[in-house]
């Protein structure tokens, strides 16, 4: 059920919450814009703070030696050619769109995973230690609240995961 959420609030909430869960290792921030009083998206709540919630253990088991989860949203500015592709609504407006971006320090993918990591039942973990479903929820989630999700990573370097979805028609 989409509606206004605040992404700032909803973040901050996160992740305290995974403060309080996740190896004592791993530091965590929430990088936000000075006046973030528009960082609102149209989605559904639950919807999205399990998106949000899929990436973050995913970046976890990249860091088994600890490392750093950063969150950070603000407007999407000009829309990368991929993201305008993925997107329902080729006329969208740029300005409509948030970034919500989780980037760890972790291990990173190599080119070949990169291209599948959205595919169901496609792991990036060792045998049974995932079931290959949480970056295709991501990316189903996505697709549904009209917008789009990216993926920049780099083997040694740690992973970016960027969701693109649209702001409410009254912010």
């Amino acid at each position: 059920q989409p509606s206004a959420v605040d992404v700032g609030a909803l973040l901050h909430s996160l992740a305290d919450m995974l403060r309080r869960t996740l190896d004592q290792r791993i530091t965590i921030r929430v990088e936000l814009p000075a006046a973030p009083a528009a960082l609102a998206v149209l989605a559904d709540p639950g919807q999205l703070e399990s998106a949000l919630l899929n990436i973050a253990i995913n970046a976890r088991d990249a860091m088994p030696e600890g490392g750093t989860l950063r969150f950070s949203a603000g407007p999407a500015g000009v829309l990368p050619a991929q993201v305008r592709r993925e997107i329902d609504d080729p006329s969208a407006l740029d300005e409509r769109f948030l970034r919500i971006a989780i980037a760890d320090s972790g291990t990173g993918m190599p080119e070949e995973v990169k291209e599948r990591a959205f595919e169901p039942f496609f792991t990036t973990k060792q045998a049974g230690r995932g079931t290959g479903l949480g970056l295709s929820t991501v990316y189903g989630f996505a697709k549904q609240s009209r917008g789009a999700v990216t993926i920049d990573s780099t083997v040694g370097a740690g992973t970016t995961i960027a969701l693109f979805l649209p702001r409410p028609w009254d912010v």
